[in-house]
């Protein structure tokens, strides 16, 4: 019984695109809450209505690392607002190499 015990706290290969969308869902207050400190701010209130990629890389450790496909919207408070969100969230730890996901947002939207 311990063996199988043991087998079942085993973190499993990769992770599951359900797995990232309800991670994601769970933290869409502090995205949406990026969102609108960057409609606010005139640095980046031109982005207003604008598409935009955020890139996510999770850790087999569960650990997130994001970016926005922008360089200039990624260097902006914006894009440093999204990054501690991201850091912020935990995904389930899991084997293997680490797993991206491409998010698109609309700022403002």
């Amino acid at each position: 019984k311990e063996e199988a015990a043991a087998a079942k706290a085993e973190p499993r290969e990769g992770l599951d695109p359900a797995e990232i969308q309800g991670v994601l869902r769970a933290n869409r207050a502090a995205l949406e809450g990026c969102v609108e400190r960057a409609i606010a701010d005139p640095a980046t209130a031109a982005y207003a209505g604008k598409k935009v990629s955020l890139i996510i890389l999770v850790a087999p450790n569960g650990k997130a690392e994001a970016a926005l496909e922008d360089p200039d919207l990624d260097a902006s408070a914006f894009g440093a607002c999204v990054r501690r969100a991201a850091a912020r969230m935990n995904f389930p730890q899991f084997k293997g190499e680490p797993v991206g996901a491409m998010i698109p947002m609309v700022i403002g939207k």
